[in-house]
């Protein structure tokens, strides 16, 4: 099968996930988010979208075989991450409320929670997802958590009395296909229907009822019966792998830790990364006191930035998604020409020597009295900085150098492409639609070339 596109780094086909038009063992890191259970009707050329089984279990089967072909292309050192929301039991939409009324009828495929009575539960696809995944062979590393910046609105009020009111005009509102454009909302906008037009009541005015027999006994209130719960606002990252010998840099990927000290000495960080004393002179040698400005990041992620789309496409994820598991798994230097192994930091590692210090310590009364002791280096945080100082090559091939190969089964409009772009990576986008796959193809040609990797110096 012949490319949708490419310009050399990026590479789009139009082939269902199943299929994946490369050969085994060809890509060193997959990033995606595929469609949600019984979300949405996608602009496809095809009737197999995943997403429609009438089941939970039958689009776990279908993700199933998505997932033994990514690992046929994924190298066995590579990298699978996984983005995925959950749903509500009849609310035909992730993250929507539990009234919500989600895709229209015939699209509503939640055969599991209609058959056992289970509206406005909460379904665990993900668990469920990963579970299934461990069952099948690949191991799951780690669970991350998008907690996003603003997720969507969504109206979960609980029981209350409110004052009865009654529609004065009616407002209309326009909503085309395509209108909505996501941000860091990502899938939640898979439950609006792309086929409504005119939405009654969007504008509508209200007023306080004259006087009716819902209210007339109620001092003009009436009760609602809401089912409350908190709103959505994260998402599951699972990272997976077919081995423990993944390569993998966490160097990339480091957080910062500049702030006030943990043990509450009186000791705070600066902008410089040395320790001072609580009037603000430096404590002992600069090089003795300096520490690491970073840390390992952790498996909450709330640093992702909203990033809005202006293209006809419901469930966009921000950038930043792919390119922190783009960075963590694949190497900037890159890969060797011919076995694909992929090159690694030199550092050196500072360690932070302990020393007899004066610290001031809170007494039980919240009075501050002195005493000496040793410091280790856990009160620092991180006991050691490192420092990139060169690149060598995990394998003794000897050859030149290429950039690493980055995967996306469900393409959409290309984020995961343009993140590897970006970052000087090679990119390979699957999907059936040939509407997202234009709109993809619009990002990626707007997007500079990057200098390729060419020597192994």
């Amino acid at each position: 099968m012949g490319p949708f596109w490419t310009n050399g780094i990026a590479t789009l086909y139009q082939s269902d996930a199943r299929q994946i038009p490369i050969p085994d063992q060809s890509v060193h890191c997959a990033v995606t988010s595929p469609p949600y259970f019984g979300l949405r009707v996608y602009h496809s050329d095809s009737d197999a979208m995943i997403g429609l089984e009438e089941t939970v279990q039958g689009w776990i089967d279908s993700m199933l075989e998505v997932m033994a072909e990514v690992g046929r292309v994924l190298r066995d050192d590579g990298v699978l991450w996984v983005n995925l929301g959950d749903s509500y039991g009849g609310s035909g939409g992730a993250h929507q409320n539990d009234n919500s009324p989600g895709l229209s009828k015939s699209f509503s495929r939640s055969g599991v929670e209609r058959k056992t009575d289970q509206s406005g539960q909460l379904l665990m696809i993900p668990a469920r997802f990963a579970l299934a995944m461990q069952d099948a062979g690949w191991i799951l590393r780690s669970d991350v958590i998008w907690a996003k910046k603003s997720c969507m609105p969504e109206s979960l009020n609980g029981t209350r009395w409110e004052r009865c009111r009654v529609k004065t005009s009616n407002g209309q509102r326009l909503v085309e296909r395509g209108q909505h454009h996501a941000n860091d909302w990502g899938h939640e906008n898979r439950g609006r229907n792309p086929n409504e037009t005119n939405i009654e009541g969007a504008n509508a005015q209200w007023a306080d009822c004259p006087g009716c027999p819902k209210c007339a006994d109620t001092d003009g209130l009436i009760l609602r019966s809401g089912s409350w719960r908190c709103t959505s606002s994260h998402e599951h990252i699972f990272q997976f792998v077919k081995s423990m010998g993944y390569y993998s840099d966490g160097e990339a990927v480091k957080t910062s830790s500049l702030s006030d000290h943990p043990s509450g000495n009186g000791y705070k960080r600066d902008a410089r990364t040395t320790y001072q004393n609580p009037d603000g002179s430096a404590r002992g040698n600069d090089e003795q006191w300096q520490v690491s400005a970073t840390a390992n990041r952790r498996n909450v992620w709330s640093d992702i930035s909203p990033e809005p789309y202006g293209g006809e496409h419901y469930a966009t994820f921000p950038s930043d998604l792919p390119r922190l598991c783009i960075q963590a798994s694949t190497s900037e230097a890159g890969v060797c020409a011919d076995c694909g192994s992929q090159w690694a930091r030199v550092v050196d590692k500072s360690q932070y020597i302990p020393d007899e210090v004066e610290v001031g310590v809170r007494n039980v009364d919240a009075t501050r009295g002195d005493k000496t002791r040793k410091l280790s280096g856990s009160d620092f945080n991180e006991q050691a900085s490192t420092k990139t100082l060169s690149w060598r090559p995990t394998c003794t091939c000897n050859a030149d150098k290429v950039p690493a190969v980055v995967l996306d089964p469900f393409a959409g409009t290309g984020t995961t492409l343009l993140a590897a772009m970006r970052l000087g990576r090679r990119s390979v986008g699957v999907d059936l639609s040939t509407d997202y796959l234009g709109q993809a193809v619009k990002r990626l040609g707007k997007q500079p070339l990057p200098m390729l990797i060419r020597c192994n110096s």
